[in-house]
């Protein structure tokens, strides 16, 4: 447990006023019929910033030409996927937080159509009514157990009762689904900032954890105070969040959080239980400097950490080249496999090694993709996510892209051949 538990919480219908926008992009091949919107699971793609650094990217309004721009650096960009759950012929979606320039804020959805990316508006409001002071932990997934996926927006509550000191709720706030719109449902989680203080969470991930139906979510503690660090995962029941449970404890000069480079979730040995892959930056720049992947499996109320899933050097593979990691099962075998986007040494090449999931547990990396940064730059990558763009079950990457060439915001979608990605495909551009 973290702290006291307080009912900080805000009803959706108190004091919120909608005047924000939601957009959606969602693509289906011609050949296929599918539901007009299916969320059913979602695979995070972790931000590669440093943990302690609140990355910020943005999608800007052009008002003569169109609603969204995704270039200027200023404004929050995020994006969330949504994904059928591995239903032949079904496509996945794509969604965006972020605040606009007439102090509201907008969740977009992104559905795909035909061949390409179209955008709806799904939902506005106020930014004081619905503020986000965390935006990378952002995580979907299906808590209500609906078959749709919702958002989790972390925040910071002020409180200043009347004649009484004011006080800050770390708060989790859920906007739900109903197939092309949001709707805000209120805080499912609250805690006194000093219990729970969210600048102090490297990561959060969604999954079901406990394996009850419902999506969880777990977050990696790292309070830069305190030598012990912890994963509390946060257990729906499919209309609020538990306390913070504590699911695994280490020592800091044991396992250290602050070298986690990604945190994906997934099941990579194919044994039934949820796991969480992190990419462990072992401190250093030589060649021979360590680069690990570790594996938390779920035992149903804790993380076990298993060996290393994959132990190699700089000289293979440097973590700080990497910018972008998704899970997915890529190569069709049934387990779960990380495609990671990153700069071959040279930083000529742009490069995605897949890291392959066994039942050993072992994580074997085989590049699937490479090009010549005249072709595919990877700074200006704004997002990359995988899910199924094409409709053949098998997950593919999607790329939030602004165009050094064209100057061009753009959706790029690789569609996967098993093995490797195709070349880019543009499904969506302003």
């Amino acid at each position: 447990m973290v702290g006291t538990r307080l009912n900080c919480k805000k009803n959706a219908d108190q004091d919120v006023q909608v005047h924000e926008s939601v957009f959606c992009i969602k693509m289906i091949p011609t050949n296929v019929v599918t539901p007009r919107v299916s969320f059913k699971q979602l695979l995070k793609t972790s931000i590669t910033m440093d943990p302690y650094q609140q990355f910020l990217y943005s999608f800007v309004r052009v008002i003569q030409k169109r609603d969204v721009n995704l270039r200027n650096p200023i404004y929050i960009l995020l994006i969330c996927l949504f994904f059928p759950d591995g239903i032949a012929g079904q496509t996945s979606d794509l969604a965006a937080i972020y605040p606009r320039v007439d102090e509201t804020v907008s969740q977009l959805l992104f559905e795909q159509g035909a061949s390409r990316f179209s955008m709806v508006d799904a939902f506005r409001t106020r930014s004081v009514d619905l503020a986000e002071n965390h935006p990378r932990l952002t995580v979907a997934g299906d808590f209500t157990g609906d078959g749709l996926d919702e958002l989790a927006l972390f925040d910071d509550l002020l409180y200043t009762p009347n004649l009484n000191p004011e006080f800050t709720c770390s708060v989790v706030r859920i906007s739900r689904s109903n197939g092309d719109r949001f709707i805000p449902s209120g805080s499912w989680f609250s805690i006194l900032d000093t219990g729970l203080y969210f600048d102090n969470v490297s990561f959060s991930v969604a999954g079901d954890y406990n394996q009850d139906g419902f999506s969880d979510i777990a977050v990696f503690y790292n309070d830069p105070s305190s030598e012990q660090l912890h994963i509390y995962v946060l257990e729906s029941d499919g209309t609020t969040f538990s306390e913070a449970n504590t699911w695994y404890t280490c020592q800091r000069n044991d396992f250290n959080f602050t070298a986690l480079k990604f945190a994906c979730s997934g099941d990579f040995n194919g044994n039934g239980k949820p796991d969480i892959a992190v990419f462990y930056n072992y401190f250093g720049t030589a060649p021979e400097t360590k680069q690990s992947v570790f594996l938390f499996e779920s035992d149903g109320d804790s993380f076990e950490l298993l060996p290393a899933a994959y132990n190699a050097t700089k000289a293979e593979y440097d973590f700080s080249d990497m910018k972008f990691a998704s899970s997915g099962d890529f190569n069709g075998d049934s387990y779960s496999d990380i495609a990671v986007w990153m700069k071959d040494p040279s930083g000529l090449q742009t490069l995605v090694p897949v890291f392959e999931g066994s039942a050993s547990a072992q994580l074997f990396p085989a590049t699937y993709y490479n090009a010549s940064v005249s072709e595919l730059d990877l700074t200006e990558i704004v997002h990359a996510v995988s899910g199924e763009f094409a409709g053949d079950a098998a997950p593919d990457l999607a790329l939030f892209y602004n165009n050094p060439v064209s100057g061009s915001q753009e959706i790029l979608v690789l569609e996967s051949k098993i093995t490797s990605f195709a070349s880019p495909e543009i499904g969506f551009t302003t």
